[in-house]
């Protein structure tokens, strides 16, 4: 399973690569940094990022500003400005450009990731992005509300969705997720060939059974009811017969 790949234009060599280290310790594939106006439309072209961090000032008579309006016209890749204090025309420039931010430097680990996971996912609410992405994140990652905070929980590490008519709780192998989302908005964006109700509270990820019998599922050491409405659904994903 991919996860978002964050292309860096950065002039600064040693900050540059804090900031990849940064990108790769909170779940992002970072780029190799650009530093220049020439290597960053190389690095577009050849890795193909998902989003691209830029810095307005870099190497060079062009500046970030200058790739922000190719990253927009003509590859259609969304982008977050990092800045530290700049001039009005050069805001007035940026904002031309329609980034889904501005960063200010210095930033923490947390505002980098708040800032790519709400403004990544706005991008995407809005339509804006281009087929091969909007299929890629329906796919294989889903954005889901905690608090006051988007998070990215990757597909495949779901092993089932419960709800408890007032919650929805996400369940992975590392941790539990609890969200106000209903679970028929949730499942709309799910494969359901692999996610399938196995009972009015429950949604499992068939790849991670390891289980079952005519009135339960386990999964990871966890027992879910398996309602007799829902036997057919199951078996029929699983291609077996009870």
């Amino acid at each position: 399973m991919s996860v978002l790949k964050i292309g860096v234009v950065k002039d600064e060599i040693i900050i540059a690569d804090n900031l990849c280290s940064m990108l790769r310790n909170i779940g992002y594939e970072p780029s190799e940094p650009a530093n220049t106006y020439k290597s960053a439309i190389e690095m577009v072209e050849e890795e193909k990022p998902d989003l691209v961090l830029l810095d307005i000032q870099i190497i060079g008579t062009k500046d970030g500003i200058d790739i922000a309006h190719q990253l927009k016209n003509k590859y259609h890749i969304p982008h977050i400005f990092l800045t530290a204090n700049s001039d009005m025309a050069t805001v007035k420039r940026a904002k031309e450009t329609q980034p889904l931010a501005f960063l200010v430097k210095p930033f923490s680990k947390e505002d980098l990731y708040t800032t790519i996971e709400i403004g990544f996912h706005n991008f995407i609410e809005k339509n804006q992005a281009p087929s091969e992405i909007q299929d890629k994140v329906l796919k294989e990652v889903i954005y889901v509300k905690e608090g006051a905070f988007f998070h990215k929980i990757n597909i495949s590490d779901i092993l089932f969705l419960e709800s408890n008519h007032v919650n929805l709780i996400i369940h992975t192998a590392a941790k539990k997720m609890v969200t106000r989302n209903a679970l028929q908005k949730i499942t709309e964006e799910l494969d359901p060939k692999i996610f399938v109700r196995v009972h009015r509270s429950f949604i499992v990820n068939i790849h991670h059974i390891q289980s079952f019998n005519s009135e339960s599922i386990i999964i990871q050491e966890t027992t879910i009811p398996l309602s007799k409405n829902c036997k057919a659904d199951l078996t029929k994903a699983l291609n077996v017969k009870l």
